[in-house]
């Protein structure tokens, strides 16, 4: 029986940090990688008949919040219709994608805001409740449709 405990195909005989063997390796991994891209491309190539759009953005956002609700103190009749209202600010990033038909777009979008308001509770405790600002922030998912109207 052959001892094949010798037995080196010529690639591996090579060092490991020969210039011939690096570009070997290089080149064959270029090829496999290239003809992976390429059927990708070819498989994916449909898809580019279909209206579909994508956007990232972000910005500065304000909102004005306003609730009614019932509230009660210990020992007191319920005060209802007590109002809560306040101005926020902040920012928001989003991302969209958008299927186009007939005059508008189909709209899939992920927003998230970051916005803090102080809405006061003053109608409702009496004084000022909290001194700290409300978050109103956070993440959403908005499913709508655009109408693009020409101007």
């Amino acid at each position: 029986m052959p001892d094949d405990s010798n037995t080196k195909g010529w690639l591996s005989s090579l060092p490991n940090d020969s210039v011939a063997k690096t570009l070997i390796v290089a080149i064959g991994l270029c090829l496999v990688c290239s003809v992976i891209v390429s059927t990708t491309a070819v498989a994916l190539k449909p898809l580019d008949d279909i209206p579909l759009y994508g956007s990232v953005g972000g910005g500065f956002a304000t909102t004005y919040s306003w609730a009614e609700s019932t509230y009660q103190r210990e020992g007191e009749e319920p005060m209802d219709n007590a109002v809560q209202a306040g101005w926020g600010v902040g920012y928001y990033i989003g991302v969209e994608v958008a299927y186009e038909l007939g005059p508008g777009r189909f709209i899939l979008e992920y927003r998230y805001s970051s916005i803090k308001a102080d809405l006061g509770f003053e109608n409702v405790y009496g004084g000022q409740y909290s001194q700290q600002t409300g978050d109103l922030g956070g993440s959403n998912i908005l499913l709508g449709y655009r109408l693009n109207i020409p101007w």
